[in-house]
């Protein structure tokens, strides 16, 4: 009997539990209209609800709908852009989302002054169970919001206690109103699919109010959709556009060694041409591009416009002209950048992509000599070297290309900037040389023959265009020396090590391969862990590098493995002798080096020694037999070798 009584209990306890539960009051907030304000704050409205939601919700008996379910109903409803609700849409809203009660309103802001005004009304008699307004500065919007919750939560038909009043009205997503705002943009442009605004909506709500969390998340939210969004349009397009070069490829096949250059041989090949572009097949195009000038006898020019309509019946074009009708035919469209191909290749074809037919140095390079060292992209023979060939291999191809030209005739073809093709490819020579293999007697060679070739009788006499030239050729003789100088320094740093080398140390170091790096060397146990961070954080910058980017490739090889040499002469290098064994060694070599160095005239050189010498002079001062902190003396080896190492990278003790 007692056993059937307390299950009776129990199953009355859930029905009754049940019961509340269904009992509770349901309320959708619906996005507050826009009244009188400007278009910098739309989407306020619906910042604001949420922020009605968040306070609303701490309610324990009252359920509120998502906002995910309220858009959706918004939108299968056409009812996102409509503007105010008024109550009967309300209704059918309430009605839709199951609701007993929905809040509506509308927000105003007029100068400083920020308006607020709601009403609740009952979903099943459509009654207005009541309405309230607030008011206040825009820089106190959050009190104005909680002053309107205070009066409308009365109507709800649920007990609050003065707990969770407290809590309703303490809490606050951002107290910036420039934040929040830029936030409510977002949401707005997140609903309406414009991924892009509203990613740079809330990135501007961060940079007023970087700790508010919501639109920290909704950006990681968006990123994640923008990426997701891109990767499958990429790959997409990726697929259209490979149907598509794979059938200009088919169409027009390479060209035979007696081949006529005429206007349809000519227009397939730049087609042709355009897909290798856009597949990135640099070593194919550039080989065909050659073969190109061999059947041109290396005097290209544009094909002759036609005597006749072609058999479409088309009137005779021009060059540009049959080619934009022959890619109309062929389907064939320039990569979109929205689809991650090449940049170039969404001017494959257009006029500038057209102007390599103009001319022989206009096939190997459509810009100047500038512009080409700049990194610049074009569809020139230049182009698709430097796609095919190591920096290395580069300088063979280029002194192969001088040697063609020559034979050409066209060595003194004067071109962009007023440089001749022969000054042009002993400079483009030289930055390539100098840009990724430094300083060399035969960089210094070519240099001196331009110079040589540039230089000027008669100064005083000469005609403004040979001056012109020699003003060009020395300075860009400077840019390589300079250029060169840069990846010596980089050198030094790394200790001599090629970059390839100090990613394989880095690795080492980073994971404290034993193989690589030893702490057994009374100065090593600090110093290895010191750089071990340093390391992994090097090899990290190393990952976003693109291939071609000289300069910050050598930086970050240079900063990232500036450490060897510290740690070689240290002893902390697996089978590198130990140059120093002890700290007061260290200290020794460091005040010699600052004694022996001549000042150069505040030059960073001086700059770096003198930071030597500051550092040394400090640990002269500190008495003998002082305690030291455990690891103190092997940070200061490092302090000393440290200096003494960016100083030498200078060049300074040279």
């Amino acid at each position: 009997m007692v056993n059937a009584l307390v299950g009776l209990w129990l199953v009355l306890g859930v029905v009754l539990g049940q019961a509340h539960a269904q009992a509770r009051p349901t309320l959708a907030v619906l996005p507050l209209d826009k009244a009188s304000a400007s278009e910098q704050y739309d989407g306020l409205g619906k910042a604001l609800a949420g922020m009605l939601v968040t306070d609303l919700s701490k309610i324990p008996d009252l359920e509120l709908v998502e906002r995910d379910r309220l858009q959706e109903l918004l939108d299968e409803m056409n009812l996102a852009e409509t503007g105010f609700l008024d109550e009967k849409t309300a209704q059918k809203l309430g009605h839709g989302l199951g609701a007993k009660f929905v809040l509506t309103g509308s927000y105003s802001v007029v100068a400083d002054t920020f308006l607020l005004d709601a009403r609740v009304i009952e979903v099943e008699s459509g009654t207005i169970r009541n309405a309230a307004d607030a008011s206040g500065s825009v820089t106190d919007f959050v009190t104005v919001e909680k002053d309107l919750v205070e009066a409308l939560v009365g109507a709800l038909d649920v007990e609050v206690s003065s707990g969770v009043r407290r809590q309703m009205l303490l809490g606050a997503p951002t107290e910036d109103f420039g934040a929040f705002s830029a936030y409510g943009e977002g949401i707005q442009r997140q609903d309406e699919g414009d991924l892009e605004a509203a990613r740079q909506a809330f990135e501007k709500a961060l940079t007023h109010d970087p700790e508010f969390d919501a639109a920290q998340a909704s950006l990681s939210q968006v990123r994640a959709m923008l990426a997701e969004f891109k990767a499958e349009r990429t790959e997409k397009f990726h697929a259209v556009y490979g149907e598509m070069n794979k059938r200009a490829l088919d169409a027009f096949g390479e060209l035979p060694a007696d081949a006529e250059l005429d206007m349809d041989t000519v227009v397939g090949f730049s087609l042709r041409l355009a897909a290798l572009e856009n597949e990135e097949r640099d070593c194919q195009r550039y080989r065909e591009m050659w073969a190109f000038l061999d059947a041109s006898d290396w005097a290209v020019s544009e094909p002759e416009k036609r005597d006749v309509p072609d058999p479409e019946g088309r009137k005779a074009q021009q060059f540009s002209g049959e080619l934009k009708w022959e890619a109309v035919d062929q389907s064939f469209v320039p990569y979109s950048r929205d689809a991650g191909g090449p940049d170039i290749a969404a001017k494959s074809l257009n006029s500038r992509y057209n102007q390599i037919f103009d001319s022989t140095f206009e096939f190997i390079t459509p810009i100047g000599l500038s512009q080409v060292v700049r990194g610049d992209e074009h569809s020139g023979l230049l182009a698709s070297m430097e796609g095919c060939f190591a920096p290395e291999d580069r300088l063979g191809e280029i002194d192969r290309l001088a040697k063609a030209l020559d034979e050409a005739g066209f060595s003194e073809e004067m071109v962009r900037g007023d440089v001749a093709v022969a000054d042009f490819l002993d400079l483009y020579w030289g930055y390539t040389h100098a840009r990724w293999l430094g300083a060399s007697p035969e960089l210094t060679k070519r240099s001196e023959r331009v110079l040589r070739r540039t230089k000027l009788d008669d100064p005083v006499n000469a005609a403004e265009d040979d001056k012109d030239r020699e003003r060009e050729s020395v300075r860009h003789i400077e840019y390589i020396v300079r250029d060169a100088g840069n990846i010596e320094k980089w050198k030094r740093q790394r200790g001599g090590m090629s970059v390839e080398e100090t990613q394989v140390y880095l690795r080492g170091l980073a994971s404290l391969d034993p193989e690589v790096v030893t702490s057994e060397p009374v100065m090593c146990g600090w110093m290895v862990d010191h750089t071990s961070s340093m390391a992994a954080m090097a090899l990290d910058g190393f990952a976003d590098i693109e291939d071609d980017d000289w300069m910050l490739i050598g930086v970050r090889s240079g900063t990232g493995g500036n450490s060897q040499p510290i740690l070689r002469r240290a002893g902390c290098l697996v089978g590198e002798p130990a140059e120093f064994e002890t700290f007061d060694q260290v200290l020794a070599f460091g005040k010699e080096a600052h004694s022996t160095y001549e000042r150069r005239g505040e030059t960073s050189c001086d700059s770096y020694v003198r930071g030597l010498g500051q550092i040394v002079s400090s640990l002269e001062a500190i008495p003998a037999g002082a305690p030291m902190m455990e690891g103190y003396d092997s940070m200061q080896a490092w302090n000393i070798l440290n200096m003494f190492s960016m100083a030498d990278a200078e060049g300074c003790f040279d």
